[in-house]
């Protein structure tokens, strides 16, 4: 079954029940063993955080529970002490509560499946196997049953739901009977809308044939959609077209036709003369447009007010933006309103400007990006009448930024790898703009001053090369000792602004050598003295 959305879409009516993810989903679970209830309480909370777990040790203490506390499922072990699973089935049935069901037993016997499920059990399963499998099963079938117990819900009391939404419903709704066979309709019932549309009462409409009241109905082509819609269940759109009868000199008529539960045929529908007198007025201004649309290098659309592209520049329509077509249906291949759309906003929040970045496939079904900026177009009495859209190319933009920034990775890789403290400077300032991981664990990061951060100073070191290097663009070295180490320090150009400079730490090689040294000294004399 389907049902009037938001901005008079048809949607399914399972949008009548929450389908919020995070609803919570109380079950209660019947077992007599206490560290399979805490096994199964973690494994299924794991699975899914909407589940709040309860549990009972037997059927007693299970009813008892039940009495006071309101539960979503039932899953209960077979074997238990007094009363088994299915005695505690039964019962729950003799008291007409239709809660969900589900044994969850280590007896995997096929005809105490098949007892169950005829005894009125939802779902049966084994505890043994792989946990994984067993409480995944397990978490699925409790999710299933719960959403199609809710549904069922929902639909026993659609009705009374049903009267309220066509009571205040802005839209016109009228009710049919199918007769003859589904080949013509009575009215049953019409909305105060429907009636403001038509300048008729409900009392004059009801128990009318369809073509009796609206004799135009026939070649206005709906009574055709309500033969389709009545046979095969099936919701049907029937788009903007042009009702007139002897009554109705002409207006513009837009349809969602759906068929109820119990056989009746409903239509939702809308008089759109207004818009389409609007959209005529927009049109009248495209001969301008095109001169606009033809003088920049860039894509340029009218959005209606019902998101249909009243025109498009070539540049666009080589894009396959099409006029007559869905915004979002040209630019995202997509039936419903795109995420962030910058046309919505305009006409819902009133906003004056939005700007947003947008990929898709061109013709050639290449990638590319668009910067996708949107205006109001408004009428003369500074209403907004429809959405001007310019889609300016970037893809060579995101190209050089996406390069960028494989190439700052790239760097940042490099950096990381070396054993050594890594930083890329700015000259004159020594200010960081890029370190690696042994730098920053000594406290250099972005934003920071060479000395201040690696040598603890105020100011710069007097053995620093920087300054040579500045001047001659030369890569620079020296080894140094300082604070009882010693280091190499090099310096290497890394373009008109920036350098790179890389500090050793070589004391222990220092040291290795002096010992090396001392040691090859005392070989000599000892080689002397022979």
């Amino acid at each position: 079954m389907q049902t009037l959305g938001e901005q008079g879409v048809l949607v399914e009516a399972t949008v009548l029940v929450s389908q919020d993810k995070k609803n919570v989903i109380r079950v209660l679970h019947v077992d007599d063993d206490p560290s399979l209830q805490d096994i199964t309480k973690l494994m299924l909370l794991d699975l899914d955080s909407s589940f709040e777990i309860d549990s009972a040790c037997c059927v007693y203490d299970a009813f008892k529970k039940l009495s006071t506390e309101h539960y979503d499922v039932v899953v209960s072990d077979y074997e238990m002490p007094q009363k088994d699973g299915l005695q505690f089935l039964i019962e729950l049935r003799k008291q007409n509560n239709r809660i969900p069901f589900i044994l969850f037993t280590g007896k995997g016997r096929e005809e105490l499946a098949i007892k169950a499920l005829n005894l009125g059990a939802d779902g049966y399963h084994n505890k043994q196997g792989s946990p994984e499998t067993v409480y995944g099963e397990l978490a699925h079938a409790i999710v299933q049953l719960v959403n199609q117990n809710r549904l069922k819900t929902e639909l026993a009391n659609g009705e009374v739901r049903f009267k309220q939404f066509f009571s205040n419903l802005p839209n016109a709704v009228a009710v049919y009977e199918a007769i003859s066979n589904g080949e013509d309709f009575v009215f049953k019932d019409f909305n105060a809308a429907a009636e403001k549309i038509e300048k008729t009462s409900k009392a004059d409409i009801i128990g009318k044939r369809v073509t009796e009241a609206f004799p135009g109905a026939k070649d206005f082509g709906i009574l055709e959609i309500f033969k389709r819609v009545w046979k095969t269940g099936q919701y049907e759109y029937f788009s903007t077209a042009l009702y007139q009868d002897k009554r109705d000199t002409g207006s513009w008529r837009e349809n969602w036709i759906f068929k109820l539960p119990n056989g009746n045929v409903v239509a939702i529908y809308n008089d759109v003369t207004e818009r389409v007198k609007t959209d005529l007025e927009l049109k009248r201004t495209n001969e301008v447009l095109e001169r606009v649309g033809e003088g920049i290098d860039a894509g340029l659309a009218v959005i209606g007010k019902d998101y249909r592209v009243v025109w498009a520049n070539k540049r666009l329509m080589a894009l396959g933006v099409a006029p007559n077509k869905k915004c979002h249906q040209t630019f995202n291949n997509s039936e419903t309103i795109c995420p962030d759309c910058g046309v919505k906003k305009i006409f819902e929040q009133n906003s004056a400007l939005d700007v947003h970045e947008f990929k898709t496939l061109d013709s050639k079904g290449e990638t590319i990006w668009i910067e996708l900026r949107v205006t109001p177009f408004k009428d003369k009495n500074e209403n907004v009448t429809a959405a001007l859209e310019l889609a300016i190319p970037i893809t060579e933009r995101k190209k050089a930024e996406q390069k960028i920034e494989q190439e700052a990775i790239l760097r940042n890789t490099l950096l990381d790898n070396l054993p050594c403290t890594a930083l890329i400077l700015e000259k004159k300032t020594r200010k960081i703009v890029a370190s690696n991981k042994i730098a920053q664990e000594n406290g250099a990061f972005t934003g920071g001053i060479c000395y201040e951060t690696c040598a603890k100073r105020t100011g710069p070191c007097t053995f620093c090369l920087a300054p040579k290097l500045w001047a001659t663009n030369e890569t620079q070295s020296l080894e140094v000792e300082y604070e009882g180490k010693f280091y190499r320090g090099i310096w290497v150009p890394y373009n008109e602004d920036l350098y790179v400079h890389y500090i050793f730490d070589i004391t222990e090689y220092k040291k290795n050598k002096a010992a090396l040294l001392l040691s090859e000294e005392k070989f000599r004399k000892t080689l002397k003295k022979f």
